[in-house]
């Protein structure tokens, strides 16, 4: 019977040996006195202040800011047991620099909280409110609103006031969501390159990898009560979805609409969706009139490419109204690379209702963005036969544009070389230029 108790508390000791041996446990921690505080550690650096629930050699349960998150338990570095712990306080946070000298402003002026400066590789510095961080870019409003792409940020400092030490409560908070699946509200502190320092409204500060970071932006403390508003990521504008005359595999965000002027043809676009897009507009070409109706749904099975197909529909008419011509067009799209770096791949084919036959068509462009404002495109397109032709009748045409385009948030300038076989003179180039604005 001894023998028995024995190896009862062989086993007892030795399953309690193993949870603890998988978590270093710095302090007294005892589940059942609610006066404690538990800063959990994880392997990768990440720290929340809250209250284990319970644990085993599986899993941690942890509340965080009402929030009740799972770790696994190899995942976990430390567990500290202290409300007051030295190594997390609000003190050994980088300290906010002012853009203002204390000692003639004060001890209690008040600087915005959410005011910031970023640093490029070559020093150059910007300042202003960060209202939004991607995967690709910081989003930044100031005198102009701007989006500094990752590869031109060295370092985030700053400049504001701490949450912590508001009189009031701020009216809006930095949201915060992890790729695990984890939302925090608080105050961005700083970002030297690799890791970005949180600051949440309890004094806690949690620090994260770069690569670990789905997104911040800047949100109203009390959704429910703000005046519903449609909001959009504040990001430069270049419309994807069409190179100048050629569509790509690249389809709008859902609720914008986008209106465009290539002299000759005005259109207006609108995400219906974040897959569907669709738009109406006009053709002028003084003798031959007409309007225009497209729709295109489209997809991104993988980060790196993008499917689309559509149609799209012409009405032309004389200016006497006594002769109407259709023409309907159906296409495929496939699109490689990014939004801001892609080589697009486009072929359809076009009906009229003369009864001529179907006009093949191929396209093949490419889009590069160079900086904040600028990007390089290009497109060559072939049909074959071009039975229906309002320059005149050839077997095969063949049209090619390079071009570059300047930007901001709402407006687009394109300009750059034309040309076209169907010119009577040959292939003949010809400038072209187009406008878009984001509404």
């Amino acid at each position: 019977m001894k023998l028995f108790e024995h190896l009862l508390l062989c086993i007892f000791f030795s399953s309690s040996f193993q949870v603890t041996a998988q978590i270093t446990i710095k302090g007294n921690l005892n589940l059942s006195d609610s006066t404690q505080t538990h800063i959990v550690t994880t392997q990768n650096g990440d720290q929340y202040t809250g209250r284990i629930l319970k644990y085993d050699s599986v899993a941690l349960h942890f509340l965080h800011l009402e929030n009740n998150l799972i770790f696994p338990t190899d995942e976990i570095e430390l567990v500290s047991v202290n409300s007051l712990n030295d190594d997390f306080s609000v003190k050994n946070i980088p300290t906010p620099v002012s853009v203002f000298d204390s000692t003639s402003h004060g001890p209690n002026h008040n600087i915005p909280p959410f005011k910031y400066k970023i640093i490029s590789p070559k020093g150059r510095e910007l300042v202003g409110k960060i209202t939004g961080i991607d995967k690709k870019s910081v989003h930044l409003t100031g005198l102009k609103n701007r989006v500094i792409l990752y590869k031109l940020v060295d370092k985030i400092v700053h400049l504001g006031s701490l949450i912590t030490n508001a009189t009031q409560p701020s009216n809006e908070l930095h949201q915060l969501k992890t790729k695990r699946g984890n939302t925090f509200m608080g105050q961005l502190i700083a970002f030297d390159g690799e890791d970005y320092v949180f600051l949440m409204e309890n004094g806690s500060a949690l620090r994260y990898r770069k690569k670990d970071i789905k997104s911040i932006s800047l949100e109203p403390r009390n959704p429910a009560t703000t005046k519903s508003k449609r909001i959009r990521p504040v990001k430069n504008f270049y419309q994807q979805q069409r190179l100048f005359l050629s569509p790509t595999a690249l389809v709008m965000e859902e609720n914008l609409s986008e209106f465009h002027s290539y002299i000759i043809q005005n259109s207006v676009d609108h995400g219906l969706t974040n897959n569907i897009t669709v738009g109406a507009g006009t053709v002028t070409l003084l003798l031959l009139n007409g309007l225009t109706g497209q729709i295109k749904i489209g997809a991104s099975p993988l980060d790196y490419l993008h499917l689309a197909a559509g149609a799209k529909g012409y009405a032309l008419m004389d200016i006497f109204f006594e002769d109407v011509q259709t023409l309907g067009l159906f296409y495929g799209s496939v699109a490689i690379g990014s939004t801001d770096q892609f080589i697009n791949l486009s072929a359809g084919v076009g009906k009229t209702n003369e009864g001529d036959d179907p006009v093949l068509g191929y396209s093949l462009g490419g889009s590069f963005r160079t900086d904040n404002h600028w990007r390089i495109f290009f497109e060559y397109l072939f049909f074959k036969p071009r039975e229906y032709n309002i320059f005149e009748d050839v077997d095969n045409t063949t049209m090619g544009t390079l071009g570059l385009s300047w930007f901001n948030q709402r407006h687009q300038i394109d300009f750059g070389l034309h040309a076209n076989s169907a010119f009577d003179s040959g292939l003949t180039a010809v400038p072209v230029i187009g406008y878009s604005l984001r509404f």
